[in-house]
């Protein structure tokens, strides 16, 4: 059994450390979303969700197409604004091995009108993946690739050019995410590697550190970084290949797996957090063999999985999913999900769905693209940032949080349960939970004034909560 002593001057040296919301915008509508998307002709697409002129329906409507990139090229695209124009940017990861490099930059010029950017001058192995996020929050947008020969490459903007940093052997790379796993400010890179294990690398100046490899998930096809259980350390959701999606845990420097859920195949699969209205942990949507949409909610308590709805049939016969994202298309408040599809004869098309309660309605099921779709991405949308500390999910980290953790402290509680004041899931309350509180006070949007303590309050509290513990010694 641990022990550790609280002072008053811990309880009152307190900073602030939020990982950063961002915004994929693509062209700053702020009434209908972007989908953003990758044809295996080459070309990229960008359509936006709307509504019939006649009928008021919702539909999807073509804005622009062009920058053919080559059939069969492009594995993935990646959609941000990675030059802070405020115009959106597609960045392409394409398998191919030539003299401008494996990515191409294309930028919203207008309302209706997208190009090329910029010279990509750089040349490394063909690409299988690529992940846009911000690494070291300079000002230039970051890219990771996974590349063919199992090495990634960070790729960042440099004025209109993209340039590569620095280069690491991954031992194979499935797929990858950029997110903030352990709230630092410094950007962490998970990739799924072909022998199933996570690898989790970190950004330390200006390279890249490798942090952790274990967490066997068996053969991944997708991975992604996500907030499943509120309780302030980024999780990692990897579909597989057998059919099952995997939950790893950030537990100091580890991943630790969780649980795993048999959601009858995975194509490809997209994060949500609180998609209806905070009933649970966070929300994963994946698009599988059968042509269905599943989604499936996260226990916080268990750790594991639940399925909360299907939706109804959307491939035809011979068709098939393809990709999925979601967000929110029409601004209503609902979560959408736009799915892409190759009918299997050389067509394909976009179909756009919508979570209406517990349920999952098609609103579009056809958007004829005229080609199968590769990849897609919903633009327009807010990702919630992962407030550390925030052990309530009230959005605020104060003393209901440390409230939490004392009120726990020195017991073995359930691993990683924030509400039993447990955020960095060893199954103990202690020194370490209680740092992760202060270490983040006051950050987020404070409750009504009542229910935050004055200054001279929170010393008497701190004073209070050590002579307490020190009787428990």
């Amino acid at each position: 059994m641990k022990f550790q002593m609280i002072t008053t001057a811990a309880v009152m040296t307190a900073c602030v450390s939020v990982s950063q919301a961002s915004a994929a915008s693509f062209d700053g509508d702020t009434q209908f979303g972007s989908i953003l998307s990758i044809r295996a002709s080459g070309e990229l697409h960008w359509a936006k969700g709307s509504t019939s002129v006649s009928t008021g329906d919702p539909i999807i409507t073509g804005v622009w197409g062009g920058n053919n990139q080559g059939a069969g090229t492009v594995k993935e695209i990646a959609v941000g604004d990675i030059d802070f124009d405020g115009f959106g940017d597609i960045l392409t990861a394409r398998n191919i091995f030539d003299t401008t490099g494996p990515v191409t930059w294309t930028e919203r010029n207008s309302a209706t009108t997208a190009g090329g950017v910029g010279g990509v001058s750089f040349n490394v192995s063909p690409a299988n993946s690529i992940a846009m996020g911000e690494l070291d929050f300079d000002g230039n947008g970051d890219m990771i690739l996974g590349r063919d020969d199992g090495w990634i490459t960070w790729v960042e903007r440099i004025g209109n050019n993209v340039t590569s940093n620095i280069s690491q052997n991954k031992g194979g790379v499935v797929s990858v995410d950029i997110g903030d796993l352990d709230g630092d400010g410094n950007g962490d890179v998970v990739i799924a590697r072909p022998d199933g294990m996570i690898n989790w690398t970190e950004r330390v100046g200006d390279s890249l550190t490798g942090v952790f490899t274990g967490a066997n998930t068996s053969l991944a096809n997708t991975i992604r970084i996500g907030n499943m259980d509120n309780d302030g350390d980024g999780d990692v959701i990897v579909g597989r290949a057998d059919g099952q999606i995997s939950w790893a845990e950030r537990d100091g420097n580890n991943l630790t797996g969780r649980g795993s859920f048999n959601v009858g195949g995975v194509i490809d699969l997209a994060l949500a957090d609180e998609s209806d209205g905070g009933n649970g942990g966070g929300d994963v949507f994946i698009a599988r063999p059968d042509g269905t949409v599943l989604w499936v909610e996260a226990d916080p308590i268990n750790q594991n999985f639940h399925s909360v709805a299907t939706s109804p049939l959307i491939a035809g016969i011979g068709a098939s999913l393809t990709s999925i994202d979601v967000g929110d298309l029409n601004g209503n408040g609902m979560l959408d999900i736009v799915v892409g599809l190759d009918d299997g004869v050389g067509g394909g098309s976009l179909a756009w769905l919508e979570v209406q309660g517990t349920s999952i309605v098609v609103l579009d099921p056809f958007y004829n693209m005229g080609s199968p779709i590769v990849d897609l991405r919903i633009a327009d949308r807010v990702v919630p940032a992962v407030l550390v500390g925030d052990l309530n999910s009230d959005g605020f980290v104060g003393i209901d949080d440390l409230n939490l953790v004392l009120g726990n402290w020195n017991q073995n509680v359930t691993p990683g349960n924030p509400l039993e004041g447990d955020p960095n899931g060893d199954g103990f309350v202690g020194i370490d939970d209680l740092n992760e509180v202060l270490g983040n006070w006051n950050a987020g949007t404070p409750p009504p004034p009542s229910a935050v303590p004055e200054p001279a309050t929170l010393a008497l509290l701190g004073m209070g909560a050590a002579t307490v513990l020190r009787r428990r010694k």
